[in-house]
């Protein structure tokens, strides 16, 4: 596994790749109206979808900027 900035590293030096992205598999607490209910997700960078190639269906995945500072800003893209 690979921490953030060695990700940064690669992504920055390597000349070979259009896009890179990092992933982490996690477990979420999915809380609100009724019980808690425990979720399987991953967090993952904004170069995550254009490495695979989709595109939200409706509203938008993440925005380069939104990796700019680690844990500053959360968004989350929903699938089904």
């Amino acid at each position: 596994m690979w921490s953030y900035p060695k990700y940064e590293t690669f992504g920055h030096l390597q000349k070979v790749y259009r896009h890179t992205a990092i992933y982490r598999t996690v477990d979420f607490n999915l809380t609100g109206a009724g019980e808690a209910e425990r979720l399987r997700g991953d967090i993952v960078g904004a170069g995550y979808s254009p490495v695979l190639g989709v595109n939200a269906e409706a509203g938008r995945t993440f925005l380069p900027q939104e990796d700019a500072v680690p844990e500053r800003d959360f968004v989350a893209v929903i699938s089904r």
